[in-house]
């Protein structure tokens, strides 16, 4: 996919609160995608609005990314495991989002219509993070 802008800046784009909609294999990379957009600071080398501002489509372009696994915490005592084909059927919204050397982690909200809402987990093996986006469409959420 081509994308207009691709930051490396984990710190300056903020992926809480934002749904991804899907997983997609594209040119050696696995891109995370958020159908509804995710939210960059203004202090981000290339948001130069001076706000925090909302995106398009946009995604997380993972470097020889893969699936690792991923876990759906039913109730306190019941956990199933996730599969990343299940992630296209879920309402996944994105808590936390951590990067590490090798690997990167999402602590979320998922919707299943067996069993409601439930915590989940995700990770995801990557050899390097860019955050992708075409274009802002309105303030960030927590824009003053």
């Amino acid at each position: 996919m081509e994308w207009k802008y691709r930051s490396d800046d984990c710190r300056s784009v903020s992926l809480h609160d934002h749904e991804l909609t899907e997983t997609l294999s594209d040119g050696g990379e696995l891109l995370l995608m958020f159908e509804y957009g995710f939210d960059v600071c203004a202090e981000n080398p290339l948001n130069e609005t001076g706000r925090h501002k909302h995106t398009d489509k946009a995604a997380v372009a993972l470097k020889d990314g893969r699936f690792l696994e991923g876990t759906l915490f039913i109730s306190k005592t019941e956990e199933k495991p996730l599969r990343e084909e299940d992630i296209p059927s879920l309402t996944i919204e994105v808590l936390d989002f951590k990067r590490y050397p090798d690997s990167v982690f999402l602590a979320c909200d998922a919707w299943t219509a067996e069993h409601g809402v439930c915590y989940c987990q995700i990770e995801f093996a990557s050899a390097g993070v860019e955050f992708c986006w075409n274009e802002f469409t309105d303030d960030a959420w927590f824009q003053d």
